[in-house]
């Protein structure tokens, strides 16, 4: 039970509901073995009312309802987070990622405006205090391009990428933002860098496929999307993206092949 008492703090803290679990489990066992006590003198206990547990049991019922809406989501999660501990930068930046993140936004609309401006000003709050957050400069870049906003996030991956220089995930941001913002050349040259890390990085080979396209290097973009294929079979934006370039050459039963599959 210790390491859930919080008795002794190591690097960044903050309290969770699910560290009182086994915390609590004392306080169980301790009931338990009262109810037990109380059962065996069921002579003395035999005109005793259930209301007591009855209501107790919908407190707990109520309060376990009320909780499941702080852990509905991400942004739920992390919003009540902060609130717990405005000072958590912790908080602040994982709340952020929610409000920005497409994953947490099923759909095609993805975040919405509202959302990303609001998660703009919690990575610019926390680079307030700490320029040199890589993971909020990461942030505020996702942040910029989706507000349309396209060379303040190159900058912001940039900053990013001054601080982690050899990160795999900050060089394909980068090189992402620089496509973005139709700066295909530059882009290029990253994604090959992303490669160099991870030969196996189907995304990357398939950005660098897209960008060679735009590029009008078509034969080299085939084959930068068939090595994406080659890594994941299943990728439907490589076997998309790949569909295009067959038709911009007119191989049109090559280019209904790879639709097919996406």
């Amino acid at each position: 039970i210790g390491p859930v008492l919080g008795l002794i703090w190591h690097g960044d803290h903050l309290a969770a509901d699910r560290y009182s679990y086994l915390a609590c489990m004392p306080w169980a066992v301790l009931i338990g073995v009262v109810l037990i006590v109380l059962d065996r003198r069921r002579p003395s206990w035999s005109k005793f009312s259930p209301a007591p547990v009855v209501m107790a049991s919908v407190v707990l019922f109520a309060l376990s309802w009320r909780q499941t809406s702080v852990w509905g989501d991400s942004i739920s999660l992390w919003r009540h987070a902060l609130a717990q501990d405005e000072k958590s930068n912790t908080a602040r930046l994982n709340l952020g990622l929610a409000l920005a993140s497409p994953e947490v936004h099923p759909g095609p609309k993805g975040p919405t405006a509202a959302e990303l401006t609001e998660a703009r000003a919690l990575f610019e709050r926390i680079l307030e205090t700490q320029p040199s957050h890589f993971n909020a400069w990461k942030g505020l870049g996702i942040v910029f391009a989706g507000l349309g906003m396209l060379e303040e996030a190159v900058r912001a991956q940039e900053n990013a990428l001054r601080l982690k220089p050899n990160d795999s995930s900050a060089i394909y941001s980068y090189a992402t933002a620089l496509s973005e913002a139709g700066r295909f050349e530059e882009a290029r040259g990253m994604y090959q860098r992303a490669i160099e890390f991870d030969p196996r990085d189907y995304k990357a080979l398939t950005n660098l496929g897209m960008t060679l396209a735009r590029l009008n290097h078509l034969s080299e973009a085939i084959d930068r999307l068939r090595e994406a294929l080659a890594v994941n079979p299943t990728h439907a934006r490589a076997w998309f993206q790949l569909g295009n370039v067959y038709v911009r050459i007119n191989k049109m039963d090559e280019a209904r092949q790879a639709y097919d599959r996406t």
